[in-house]
């Protein structure tokens, strides 16, 4: 029978940033205050407000109705109090700004009302020995006690400040504040201020550890001050961690429960966010209960805990902070191998009661084999064996005294036996690091590893189960007297057996049995479950988190419809703020107990995701599945803000045709306008359009027509009926949006790209120098040793091929093979040959007639990166370089990899900075232009302000960026860049030569839209690259497709690529879509070379550069059926036919030609006439190029 609820606890609703952590009751009033730890120490007494006229009215007393609510997407806390009657409205919003708490009261009543302010510090959690002084000519109050100091102030200036003390403390009364006070001991301060209706009043509280916090409240005040309004800071935009709900946009079926739970979705992130303290410890909850009268405590880390929070955000994508948890608490492993059962923030150990709990050290080593799973580090997988290794050393011994598995504290903390959730975390630890040892061929781990592994699924095995119901029991009791005795309690925790650490298959008679009797005994009629028959903790109430461990297990196995009722029940059970507690009434669903508990907000991102379907199975071509879907993806984050705008107006390249503007808002946000605000010149009205069908509303306006060449600078803004304004983005909401640009008729790509065949290295992969032979061909993604002096030592094979650019890697400091995670804008990579090994090949290239471009990444740097490891150890200076949202562990990067931190390039400082960037690579080494890396990923402006500046300094630049997608957008990029690698016609000529997927009249068809919707853009032209599977892998190894698709792609118009390799024979091993290393295998030489394919290769590079018809000739498909295309390219007097022969057999064609001496330049087809139509005769699988003879020669 269920107890009667405990009375709840006073903490409510936190409000945090990892730095700090604020606890509110249900009134709003501050009730607890930690940092510089989150758990540790707690700074404040309580805390009080007043308003009143001629009498004060505390908001925590009787009369008052309150609501709490969080600003939609962020972790600004708002109370809304209205008096009895609603004579009086106040407004409260508390937000954690740096190491400062703010908290803003607006009145909506009288014209002027006194705010009273009362708050009794407890610095550094000492209540006798505080000192509080009172400094007039900052308007600060300064509380201090050892190393720990407060900052507290008011905006508008106090007219009253008192600071007092028991006993013989001292203090006093400064009216109007313009004396110097000074209290000691148990102190207390009281500050009046002035509020004026409709406009804020300030509370200030900043933290520090010296008399510098006075000038950090200061600041904060200056910054804060002046608006009528809410300060921006307490009405932002979305967080990026919130705008991952976008991720439920995939769901199907959740119907009315999907708004609430995006909703909910969001709140996870978000809390679980507040609770990561800035050393890396998660925290299961706030300190409440720090005098545990009701309990052990709940503001610590439990191992346990963080590791399933961490999964939860490796999961949702949030990987930074859980790289950070592991790090912290890999540090923290004694030398016995077993954790202990919980830490302070900054790894202290904290008050325990029991000798071990083996299930969370086991739980910290599966959740580390998952994170690296997903973000892989190779230093944390170092660290992480010997960890496992002396954890089961420990396992090993404890088993020796009392079998498999040892005897242990359950999870509970009220139980010491044999437990089976116990076996089952160790028994997945144990086989994910077994499995780890192999592969790091490390004998003595594997084998103490996989000994384990045995033992433990031996003990699985055996495991008894209730004759009556056959469900497994829940632990095995010892008593040294007897055998060990099943203890057949129903218990919620063996659903770990399923989820997450899956050790029985879904259909395992044990396991249907055991949930079977979890639902008889432990779900109640409201849908609500409990931990365990006989619970009796706080009243043995139901918790939010089993309902969702239920859920998942669902899912898990298929049952989506007995899931989804537990969700709704506990987006109901949700406090009025959207926070989960540890316990909930029974029969009313209010939270009772510990609110929030991150682990089960971890559990609610876990259920999520395990409804989002897996994406389709991945075509042998994953490239071109993944990247439409990145797109998607960062214009649902845009909306999730409200506003979209692509940011890339077209045409914006025609001559006298002005930009279009065009702006989505998304369904449920009330707009009473949308306006483009255009620097220099008039707001510009956007008028709506009808909806576009996909749950947005379309808004759209003409640009005015500027002078040519010049720059519209604009932002996007919405009005709404009540509220601050929106801004539009083109990815995740920002802070006053974004500013846009469009260059006004830009300047045309430099002519000699017209002319250009351009071949791209791989420098790791390309040659060593001297000649040296590749060391034994191993991992993908090993260093192989290429050099800059290798490609040096090789051009005469590059320039054979007609090449006239060659595209560099990337060539700056990187601890990688592939370059792209930088740690050094300004460097060469010492492994390549540095600076000098780079002006060395530059001149020889140049001296050959050649061009060099190289790789730019502006999207991300790598994490060892100078400025990313000085951003994540100070928050200035180089942390608004990157795209935190809760700095140091929450930030932006590339597809989630960590490695790769996003640059925020919407900043002025980040975009000089990387113009700075390019230029150094021109002016100094002579480069001739970029490759540019992720071209979306970057504030579509930057590309306007690149492009113009790099033609400063070299009129003759070339910009060619990587933008994968549909040819909508693709399309918009013309004018801000000069050309695009085109992935479209990859795909065509992929899906038509090699796997035959696309017929080649469909391919004529889909050939033509693409070159109409691409205008304007050089097109680098490619059949494949370093991220995608390389062509021959595609087609089986069939060389004669590769020859035919490489006749059309250096036929057909566009900047031709050749990926090294592919000239040779160059294949792979495997698909890449684990793996796309897979694709940059070491270059073959000598012997290891295909010499018919190269030459073949050659001859058609040679015919391109021979050819004015082919390098910029305009084109006319001439026939398209089931076995052949033909195409004619002609520029002036010369006209090329180009055939090609898909099919397995000869194809004899008649086609129309001009007069002269018509023959195939590849030496393959028979050419014959026929009146005036030639008459062709190609062999299977094979392409003609047919010129006259006679013809300029």
């Amino acid at each position: 029978m269920v107890r009667p609820a405990p009375t709840p606890l006073e903490v409510a609703a936190i409000v945090g940033n990892g730095r700090l952590l604020a606890g509110f009751d249900g009134a709003g009033s501050l009730r607890m205050l930690t940092g510089p730890h989150l758990d540790y120490p707690q700074h404040v007494r309580s805390s009080r407000i007043a308003i009143g006229t001629r009498t004060l009215d505390w908001l925590d007393g009787p009369g008052w109705r309150h609501v709490q609510t969080y600003v939609p997407g962020t972790n600004v806390l708002t109370t809304r109090s209205e008096r009895a009657g609603g004579r009086l409205r106040i407004e409260q919003r508390a937000a954690a700004i740096g190491d400062a708490l703010a908290i803003a009261v607006r009145i909506d009543g009288p014209a002027a009302a006194r705010l009273r302010w009362e708050l009794a510090p407890q610095v550094g959690g000492q209540v006798l020995a505080n000192a509080l002084i009172y400094h007039p000519d900052r308007d600060v109050l300064y509380a201090y006690f050892r190393e720990y100091a407060l900052a507290i102030g008011a905006s508008p200036r106090a007219s009253e400040v008192r600071a007092q003390a028991k006993g013989a403390g001292g203090g006093g009364v400064s009216r109007p504040a313009g004396s110097r006070l000074a209290a000691v001991g148990e102190v207390a301060a009281t500050l009046d201020v002035t509020a004026q209706s409709g406009r804020p009043v300030l509370l200030l509280i900043a933290l520090g550890s010296s008399p510098e916090v006075i000038d950090r409240l200061v600041e904060l005040r200056r910054q804060l001050d002046g608006s009528a309004g809410w300060p921006s800071e307490f009405a932002p935009p979305p967080l990026s961690g919130a705008t991952r709900a976008a991720a439920l946009d995939g769901i199907a079926g959740l119907a009315r429960v999907r708004a609430p739970a995006s909703d909910g979705y969001a709140r996870s992130i978000l809390t679980i966010a507040q609770l990561t303290d800035r050393s890396g410890a998660l925290m299961a909850a706030p300190p409440v209960d720090a005098q545990y009268r009701g309990s052990g405590g709940y503001g610590y880390s439990w191992p346990r805990d963080g590791a399933f929070i961490a999964h939860a955000l490796d999961v949702a994508g949030e990987r930074g902070a859980s790289r950070a948890f592991y790090e912290w608490i890999l540090a923290l492993q004694p030398d016995s191998g077993i954790w202990e059962q919980r830490y302070f923030a900054d790894g202290v150990r904290a008050p325990s009661w029991a000798v071990h709990q083996l299930d969370e050290s086991a739980a910290v080593l599966w959740g580390l084999d998952q994170h690296l799973r997903v973000a892989w580090d190779g230093s944390l997988a170092e660290r992480g064996l010997p960890a496992a290794v002396r954890t089961f050393r420990a396992v090993t011994q404890l088993a020796a005294e009392t079998g498999w598995p040892p005897v242990t504290q359950n999870l509970w903390e009220d139980q010491d036996a044999a437990h089976l959730y116990t076996l089952a975390a160790l028994l997945a630890a144990a086989t994910a690091w077994a499995a780890r040892a192999r592969d790091a061929h490390d004998r003595e781990a594997g084998s103490l590893l996989s000994r384990c592994e045995e033992r433990l699924r031996m003990a699985l095995d055996a495991w008894p189960v209730d004759p009556r119901s056959g469900a497994l029991a829940r632990a095995l009791v010892q008593d040294h007297s007897v055998e060990p005795v099943p203890d057949f309690t129903p218990d919620a925790s063996l659903l770990g057996l399923s989820v997450p650490f899956g050790v029985l298959a879904a259909d395992d008679p044990r396991l249907m049995a055991t949930v079977q009797a979890i639902e008889k005994a432990l779900v109640l009629p409201s849908g609500r479950v409990r931990r365990y028959r006989g619970d009796t903790y706080r009243g043995g109430n139901p918790w939010p988190l089993f309902s969702l461990w239920l859920a998942w297990h669902y899912l898990r196995t298929g049952r989506t419809r007995d899931a989804l009722p537990l969700i709704d029940r506990v987006l109901q059970d949700r406090t009025a703020t959207g926070l989960l507690g540890e316990q909930v009434d029974a029969r009313t669903g209010a939270a009772i107990w510990v609110v929030p508990l991150a682990w089960a907000h971890a559990w609610f991102l876990e259920v999520v995701h395990a409804m989002i379907p897996p994406p389709a199975q991945h075509s042998r071509d994953y490239f071109f599945d993944d990247n439409p879907s990145a797109q998607r993806l960062r214009r649902a984050r845009a909306l999730y803000g409200g506003l979209f705008h692509y940011g890339l107006p077209v045409p914006a390249g025609t001559a006298g045709a002005a930009p279009e503007l065009e702006v989505e808002s998304r369904a449920g946000v009330a707009l009473k306008s949308v306006t483009a605000e255009i620097a220099g010149g008039a707001a510009l009205p956007l008028v709506k359009a009808a909806s576009n069908g996909h749950g947005v509303t379309v808004w759209r306006a003409t640009l005015p027509i500027a002078e040519p060449a010049t720059v519209v600078r604009y932002r996007i803004r919405g009005d709404r009926p009540d509220g601050p304004p929106l801004y539009a983005t083109d990815a995740d909401p920002r802070l006053g949006g974004q500013e846009f640009a469009v260059e006004v008729e830009p300047a045309d790509p430099p002519d000699w790209a017209s002319d250009a065949l351009a071949y791209h290295v791989m420098v790791d992969r390309f040659a060593m120098a001297g000649g040296q032979p590749w060391p034994p061909l191993g991992s993908a993604t090993q260093l192989y040793g290429g050099t800059l002096d290798g490609i040096r030592d090789h051009l005469d094979h590059i320039a054979a091929l007609g090449v006239n650019v060659l595209w560099l890697s990337p060539v700056l400091r990187s601890p990688s093979h592939h370059g792209y995670d930088q740690a050094d804008h300004f460097a060469v990579e010492p492994r390549y040959g540095g600076d000098a090994a780079l002006h060395r090949l530059v001149e020889e290239v140049h001296a050959r007639g050649v061009r060099v471009i190289l790789d730019f990444v502006p999207n991300h740097t790598g994490r060892t990166h100078p400025l990313f490891v000085k951003a994540v150890q100070e928050d200035a200076g180089p942390a608004s370089f990157y795209r935190f949202w809760q700095w140091p562990h929450y930030y932006r990067s590339f597809f989630d990899h960590i490695v790769l931190p996003e640059l925020d390039t919407s900043q002025d400082t980040v975009q000089e900075y990387l113009v700075g960037v390019a230029r150094h690579w021109v002016t100094e080494f002579g480069v001739d232009g970029f490759r540019l890396d992720h071209v979306p990923g970057v504030d579509p402006a930057f590309w306007v302000r690149l492009r113009r500046e790099l033609r400063k300094v070299r009129p003759d630049a070339f910009l060619l960026g990587e933008v994968a997608g549909e040819d909508a957008d693709v399309a918009p990029y013309r004018g801000r860049l000069d050309g695009v690698v085109d992935f479209g016609l990859a795909g065509l000529l992929r899906r038509t030569f090699a796997d035959g997927t696309i017929r080649l009249k469909e391919f004529d068809r889909a050939l033509q839209r693409h070159e109409q919707s691409l205008a304007g853009l050089v097109r680098g032209t490619i059949l494949d690259n370093h991220d995608m599977n390389r062509f021959l892998w595609l087609a089986g190894g069939d060389k004669a497709k590769l020859r035919l698709a490489a006749l059309a792609l250096l036929t057909l118009p566009g900047l031709p690529i050749l990926y090294y390799g592919t000239e040779v024979g160059l294949s792979q091993r495997q698909d890449g879509a684990g793996e796309n290393a897979e694709a940059r295998l070491p270059m073959p030489w000598g012997t290891d070379q295909d010499a018919e394919l190269l030459v073949y290769f050659q001859r058609l590079g040679q015919l391109r550069r021979e050819s004015v018809a082919l390098r910029r000739g305009t084109r006319q498909a001439l026939l398209a059926d089931d076995a052949v295309y033909a195409y004619r390219r002609t520029a002036g007097d010369e006209s090329i036919i180009v055939v090609l022969n898909r099919s397995d057999r000869p194809q004899r064609r008649r086609l129309e030609a001009g007069a002269g001496q018509w023959i195939d330049r590849m030496d393959a087809a028979t050419v014959g006439r026929d009146g005036s139509d030639l008459e062709v005769l190609i062999p299977p699988q094979a392409g003609a190029i047919l010129g006259d003879a006679t013809a300029g020669r």
